[in-house]
C-alpha cells in the first residue's frame, strides 16, 4: 500500500526493509538498517506522539541517528521534546486523519475517499482489509 501511495512522487521511495527482516519491527531496527555514511534521516511524527517518545525502544540511540520532524496535530499544538533529541517543526496543513479512524470508517462501511490515495482505497476494498 505504501508503494501505491507514493507512486508518482519522485522524491519518495518505499522500503521493504521491515518486510524482509520479518518478525517484530521496532523503529530503531529500521533506522539502523537504513543508516549509513553520509545518510541523513528524518523521522516524521505527529505532535500527539511526542509525549510517548521516552517509551520508544532505544530512543537515545534513535535520537543519534535521526532528526525528528514534528507535525502539529489539533489539540496537541504544545509539546515538549526530550532535550537529547534533535527536531524541527514541520509546517503542514492540519488534517484530522488517523489510521485508527480510517480503519474504523471501513468497519462501519463509510467512505475513505480523500482519506487515502485512490489506489490504496481500491486495494483495501479488493482485499477486504480492516473489516473486523
Amino acid at each position: 500500500m505504501v508503494k501505491m501511495a507514493v507512486s508518482g512522487y519522485e522524491r519518495l521511495e518505499p522500503s521493504d526493509v521491515e518486510l524482509r527482516r520479518g518478525g517484530v519491527s521496532y523503529t530503531i531496527d529500521t533506522v539502523q538498517a537504513l543508516s549509513g555514511p553520509g545518510v541523513q534521516l528524518h523521522f516524521l511524527i505527529g505532535s500527539d506522539s511526542v509525549k510517548l517518545l521516552d517509551r520508544w525502544r532505544e530512543i537515545h540511540s534513535l535520537g543519534k541517528l535521526v532528526t525528528f520532524g514534528i507535525i502539529s496535530r489539533p489539540s496537541y499544538e504544545r509539546f515538549r521534546v526530550p532535550s537529547y533529541l534533535r527536531y524541527r517543526t514541520v509546517p503542514a496543513p492540519s488534517i484530522e486523519i488517523s489510521s485508527t479512524e480510517i480503519r474504523a470508517r471501513i468497519r462501519r462501511n463509510l467512505s475513505i475517499r480523500y482519506w487515502v490515495p485512490d489506489a490504496v482505497a481500491r486495494y483495501i476494498e479488493k482485499k477486504g482489509l480492516y473489516r473486523r
